[in-house]
């Protein structure tokens, strides 16, 4: 069945948001604020064709290290309070693409399912009366476990192959992933990742 496979590595870097897909404007629920930090990422990423040459699968697994700034601000004022949370952490991440499309001969549009596994996770922060930045207290301890063990997302990438030789090729992309679980498992934060990817 299966007529062909190849084989890569890639490396890049990525970029961190966070968002609440369930808030409503004004509804007295937080309001999130977040400053990614580009960071790295890197690993091996592999391709079968299947049914001759009309349908293949792609798969990726790789290592990712993420830091990021997030501040959740609760509500109402003028009583509200922030976090200021500084989040470092690093997961093994696997993709799987079962969706493929190739056009302009070398160009693809793939689309699957990611899975992230923590490796390890460094957390500190603040928290202070938004008001007047007064009440100042320390929450690391309070926020240093707070990723969840396991994530996952819908993954959207495109690419485009530049051929050196007959076997051998370069590929820039670009991909986006849309977590489905909340990143973190503190009940004030129902944040989910929007991850970009070059």
């Amino acid at each position: 069945m299966s007529k062909c496979q190849s084989i890569g590595i890639y490396a890049g870097i990525t970029h961190p948001s966070y968002t609440d897909y369930s808030l409503k404007a004004l509804d007295g629920a937080p309001s999130y604020s977040t400053k990614g930090k580009w960071s790295s990422r890197y690993g091996i990423a592999g391709t079968s064709t299947l049914f001759k040459s009309r349908y293949w699968i792609k798969v990726g697994i790789g290592v990712e290290h993420l830091k990021s700034n997030l501040i959740v601000t609760s509500s109402p004022m003028p009583k509200a309070f922030t976090s200021d949370i500084q989040i470092e952490k690093s997961n093994v991440q696997f993709v799987l693409y079962p969706v493929n499309i190739r056009f302009l001969k070398n160009a693809e549009i793939n689309i699957g399912y990611e899975f992230n596994f923590l490796l390890k996770q460094d957390v500190s922060g603040i928290r202070y009366r938004t008001q007047d930045y007064a009440q100042i207290s320390d929450i690391s301890n309070e926020v240093k476990d707070m990723n969840q063990k396991t994530t996952s997302g819908v993954r959207v990438n495109a690419s485009y192959a530049f051929f050196l030789t007959k076997n051998m090729s370069v590929s820039p992309e670009y991909s986006v992933n849309f977590g489905l679980q909340n990143e973190f498992n503190k009940i004030w934060t129902k944040a989910k990742i929007v991850q970009h990817f070059l």
